[in-house]
């Protein structure tokens, strides 16, 4: 059995397949046709909505089986989902092609405003290419009402957790603070230097440095010479020796004697920890060695090295809490200057004049700088990543101090001169504030609603689902409040909705013939969460939305009972079974009884999954998370990630699945809110080891949505890679090919130029070094302008063989690759030439633009439908490829033949 494809999956999706090829009126008996279409925001969603154009245009849309979507991909995907899903507007695969083809109905009894819906869908994608501010100025002063309403929420609910920690800190030392007030300040009031200084610094003595030293002592049993034994026991030893006579001399009163009791008590118990250290570390090891040694493996070594490790390990978790101490100390010292100087008029200048003076000092220290270091025409380059950890660093201590500073103002720790009544009512304040926000925190922190909605998630599936899926709702058409920015009914679907494909809907002839729809996202985990199902440089892995199943990395699946995908409580069968593979299960739904396991997982709309599936800007980013971009997004509130109820208990996996017992399940428990949310800003996501699991973009794991179709191992696949690629890199396409060929066995190699030409195909596909920017774009008027010295391409194409692993002995499956990359080679029609002349970027303009003007949006549909209908075109009279006979067969009649194995 195979575990990327499971049978029962595998069965499922077939009768989907036979059902819908019946339908569509297609091959009944082809292997397979799946579309990838990439991410890339609305210029991918409009470069891929040109080319189905054309393959309806074509009469070809029908043979298409699978869409496996991607970011903007997926705004088409859902788009052309939801108008199959239209009863109201469509009642056939012919009026779906007939639309997207401009054509008029052929239904003479369509009425009126069916028809107005009808001609005017494409209208209204290309009214709101802008769907984010499809109004302008109104729509964006809305947008960023909305955004500055999130991100008050948001740093509001974390500066109550921050400042009730900083609070407790304080409220734990105020004692000691007012037992010293009237010793140590008796002139001023000084700032008050924080106690968790000293106390890191007991850290490092005490904790710390016994640790360090006991690691050279251990593995030093009675078969190891004496001289090497005494001289490293000796150390601790002598210096027990020394402080317990300082200790003797220090009592007898002598001059310095608080200094001699001081070292003399430290010196005493540092030896003694390192000693104690040594002798539980090689108890063992004695009794090894008194026991004797076989031949073999040596015992002792192996013992020496595990109490090696676990003494580094006491160093590293003592090391840890001293950093963390020493952390809060200076954040605490600071916040007590900062709440000081805030309150004194005269230190406020002082203040003032500190930092002129720091200033004067970095501009004297530049210009000596700039006069040692010899004149260079180049400025050194500081990394982008190296300034974004800076600054990062730099926002979150600026951060802490004034949380810290207010928290002193509070509780009055900064000035130790309050004392007596004032002190006592400063104190009673603080206690006061502690309870409020304690409850506030616990209010907040269980608030689940809070966690997505306050961040850009909401708004931006919104302006998606009313753009894209509402396109085809008969109330966006005709009416006053077709704007995205009105609520229509009718728009949104749930998942459950959309996959519904029962036995008794025949009158449903086009919902049936729609192509098997699969959603790509992605699934953080930067940090070891137990789930073992991804590599650790990927940062994350995906998760496949399908008709039939979820999908999680390799070989996890959730296979829904048939016709009650995404249901709650429907039945589910679960893949790897613990009957046969007893390891790591992601999908752990609870049992009743000897039941099949029931989905209990967050029930998701279609336009929810689709935003998800497009949310390129977050604190999570797959393989691209870093700390420092975690910082920044999250501080900024660019959140478009989404934190999804799994329905996945994790105490339903083995013990070795399950998370780790410690504070941080305690925390995640207690205040699940304020876990996540710390974890989306230090970039700490588990992956699916807890119940909640962190979905991002689709693009951050694989971009062209070829994944899912090469574990279907389908005889046709057709990448249509529309994602910002300027320099030719191919970045998307290298990243599927090494993910196939690592978790699938799948071997895909591109056809070069002499293989194409024994194949007369080289007319229409090219090697992929002809689909990069070689050839400059001319002016008849001008010459070559500047910006165009390389804009166009010799090939729109290219080809390549897939050849995936055999099982079970069998013969090794294989199948054809088309990729298809938005490319000029200076034959498209005038108005795309002209675009291009006034804009070097297209057609890669960066995704960042979301604001398609008419012209943008015109051209780069326009080259998606130029692009498709020279690929569907009939074959040269070499009898080379038919594409769209390939298409019509389910991609196994006419399959192009020869020397394939000359591949790049």
């Amino acid at each position: 059995m195979r575990e990327d494809y499971p049978r029962a999956l595998a069965d499922q999706e077939q009768a989907l397949l036979q059902r819908r090829r019946v339908a569509a009126r297609a091959a009944q008996d082809g292997g397979g046709v799946g579309f990838g279409l990439s991410g890339g925001g609305i210029r991918s969603a409009t470069f891929t909505l040109g080319f189905f154009q054309a393959l309806a245009r074509a009469g070809l849309l029908r043979h298409v089986d699978y869409l496996s979507t991607v970011s903007g991909g997926g705004y088409f995907g859902a788009f052309l989902g939801q108008l199959f899903r239209r009863p109201e507007v469509v009642t056939g695969v012919d009026d779906v092609e007939a639309i997207l083809a401009g054509q008029p109905s052929s239904r003479p009894d369509s009425a009126n405003d069916i028809e107005r819906t009808r001609r005017g869908i494409l209208s209204y994608l290309r009214e709101n290419g802008r769907y984010l501010s499809p109004r302008g100025t109104g729509d964006l002063l809305l947008g960023a009402a909305v955004l500055l309403r999130n991100l008050v929420s948001v740093h509001l609910v974390l500066a109550m957790l921050v400042l009730l920690a900083l609070l407790l800190a304080q409220l734990a030392y105020l004692p000691i603070v007012s037992a010293v007030a009237g010793t140590v300040n008796t002139i001023a009031a000084w700032p008050l230097i924080s106690p968790y200084l000293f106390l890191a610094g007991l850290t490092v003595v005490f904790a710390a440095g016994p640790a360090g030293w006991a690691y050279w002592l251990i593995g030093h049993p009675r078969s190891v010479p004496r001289r090497e034994f005494i001289a490293n026991l000796g150390p601790p030893v002598l210096l027990l020796l020394l402080s317990l006579a300082a200790l003797v001399v220090g009592a007898t009163g002598v001059d310095n004697a608080t200094a001699l009791l001081l070292g003399g008590t430290t010196g005493s118990l540092v030896a003694a920890t390192v000693l104690l250290i040594f002798l539980f570390t090689d108890r063992a090891l004695l009794r090894i060695v008194e026991s004797g040694i076989g031949s073999g493996e040596d015992e002792s070594a192996v013992h020496v090295a595990a109490a090696r490790s676990g003494v580094s390990r006491a160093f590293l978790r003592a090391l840890t809490v001293a950093a963390a101490l020493l952390l809060l100390g200076l954040v605490d010292t600071a916040g007590g200057l900062l709440a000081g100087w805030s309150a004194d008029e005269a230190a406020t200048g002082q203040l003032t004049a500190l930092a002129a003076t720091l200033a004067g000092i970095l501009a004297g220290a530049q210009r000596l700088i700039a006069r040692i270091v010899p004149e260079t025409h180049e400025r050194p380059a500081i990394p982008l990543a190296v300034t974004a950890l800076l600054l990062a660093i730099g926002l979150l201590l600026v951060y802490l101090v004034i949380m810290a500073a207010l928290a002193h103002g509070l509780t009055g720790a900064h000035g130790v001169l309050i004392t007596g009544d004032a002190a006592e009512a400063r104190v009673g304040l603080a206690f006061g504030v502690v309870l409020i926000l304690a409850a506030l925190v616990a209010c907040f922190g269980n608030s689940m609603a809070f966690l997505n909605r306050s961040g850009h998630h909401a708004l931006y599936m919104a302006r998606l689902t009313r753009a894209y899926l509402g396109a085809s709702n008969p109330r966006r058409h005709g009416g006053t409040d077709s704007t995205v920015l009105r609520v229509q009914p009718g728009d949104n679907t749930s998942l459950q909705a959309y996959h519904r494909i029962a036995a008794h809907e025949t009158d449903e002839e086009a919902r049936a013939a729609a192509p098997l729809h699969l959603v790509n996202v992605t699934v953080n985990e930067t940090i070891d969460g137990h789930s073992q199902i991804q590599q650790r440089d990927r940062g994350g892995t995906t998760l496949a939305f399908g008709p039939c199943s979820l999908s999680v990395g390799i070989r996890h699946h959730a296979v829904f009972a048939p016709g009650s995908a995404h249901v709650p409580d429907s039945p589910v069968t679960v893949f790897p079974d613990n009957a046969t593979d007893p390891g790591y299960r992601v999908f752990a739904y609870a049992r009743e009884d000897d039941a099949d396991p029931a989905y209990t997982g967050e029930p998701l709309s279609l336009g929810n999954i689709t935003a998800i599936s497009g949310a390129a800007v977050s604190t999570g980013l797959g393989s691209r998370t870093s700390l420092a971009m975690s910082v920044l997004i999250g501080l900024a509130n660019v959140r478009l990630g989404y934190w999804w109820d799994s329905g996945v208990d994790p105490d339903n996996r083995p013990c070795d699945g399950r998370p780790r017992a410690g504070w941080r399940r305690v925390f995640t428990r207690a205040l699940p809110v304020y876990s996540f949310l710390l974890g989306e800003l230090l970039a700490r996501f588990r992956g699916t080891a807890w119940r909640h699991w962190y979905l991002s973009d689709g693009g951050h794991f694989e971009n062209l949505g070829g994944y899912e179709l090469i574990r279907r191992r389908l005889p046709l696949i057709v990448l249509v890679d529309a994602e910002a690629d300027p320099d030719g890199t191919f970045d998307g396409l290298a990243g599927l090919i090494r993910k196939a060929r690592t978790d699938f066995g799948a071997d895909i190699r591109f056809l070069d130029e002499t293989a194409l030409t024994d194949m007369g195909l080289a007319r229409r596909f090219g090697p992929l070094e002809q689909l990069r920017h070689t050839r400059p774009l001319t002016d008849a008027r001008n010459g070559v302008r500047k910006g165009h010295t390389a804009a166009l391409c010799e090939r729109h194409f290219a080809l390549a063989r897939v050849r995936y692993r055999a099982d079970d002995g069998e013969a090794p499956d294989e199948g054809w690759l088309v990729y298809v990359k938005p490319t000029l080679t200076g034959a498209e029609p005038a108005d795309l030439i002209e675009y291009l002349h006034r804009h070097p970027a297209f057609p890669h303009e960066p995704t960042s633009d979301q604001f398609f003007g008419e012209s943008q949006w015109e051209s780069y549909r326009m080259l998606g439908e130029h692009l498709a209908g020279q690929l569907c075109a009939e074959g040269a009279a070499d009898g080379a490829w038919d594409f769209g006979e390939l298409l019509r067969s389910g991609g196994v009649a006419s399959s192009p033949t020869g020397t394939e194995d000359n591949g790049e």
